[in-house]
């Protein structure tokens, strides 16, 4: 039956959403039908429905119409949001470099190690990941990273950096070719790249100039 003494009997549901809001309560009369909560939201993850238990398995979807959950006057009934962690798809950009990475698939707020970097570039070393062409390094070779988007299968791509290696230059000496400079005399060195180091070693000893 739907009454007692000709009262109507009413139920209370409490929506649960698990994602940082206080719960939701939806009191129904008895034989009526009632909309379930639409569905809550919860950075990084997808709504999967409604469970009668904490973790249990779905059994009403958002907006779903449920009626008479419990055949008694003053019923509560909990309902609990259950969540499926968001993926999504990271991508590696040589940047300059050579070589090719295979993507990687992360799952919302699990961490898990970046692939080794596996690009290379002549006369440079690798430095990190960027999340941007022009950036610096963000993360470091394998490093262990999470949550770099909230999104349900989106694709982020990281950007190798570059730092370029110290190079070896040939000296222009002022003096004449093939002419001897004494012992004691000065010369002048040059080189065309600005900002480079000239040195030499003599007895395993390094005298480095600049300017």
């Amino acid at each position: 039956t739907g009454n007692l003494d000709d009262t109507t009997w009413t139920s209370t549901i409490t929506y649960k959403a698990d994602n940082g809001t206080e719960d939701v309560v939806q009191t129904y009369d008895y034989n009526a039908d009632v909309t379930a909560l639409a569905a809550p939201e919860k950075t990084g993850y997808t709504f999967a429905g409604w469970a009668e238990s904490a973790g249990g398995n779905v059994v009403y979807a958002d907006k779903e119409s449920v009626k008479n959950l419990k055949s008694e006057n003053n019923a509560t009934i909990t309902l609990y949001a259950q969540w499926t962690a968001n993926t999504y798809t990271v991508k590696f950009n040589a940047n300059g470099g050579s070589g090719t990475m295979t993507a990687q698939t992360f799952t919302y707020d699990v961490e898990q190690a970046l692939t080794a970097n596996a690009f290379t570039r002549e006369d440079y070393t690798f430095a990190g990941w960027a999340v941007k062409a022009d950036g610096t390094a963000t993360y470091a070779d394998m490093a262990k990273v999470k949550n770099l988007t909230s999104e349900n299968k989106a694709t982020v791509t990281l950007y190798a950096v570059w730092n370029e290696n110290d190079k070896v230059l040939p000296v222009i000496f002022s003096v004449a070719s093939e002419t001897a400079v004494d012992c004691g005399d000065s010369v002048t060195l040059s080189c065309e790249t600005e900002g480079a180091k000239i040195s030499y070693t003599i007895d395993g000893v390094t005298v480095e100039y600049s300017n």
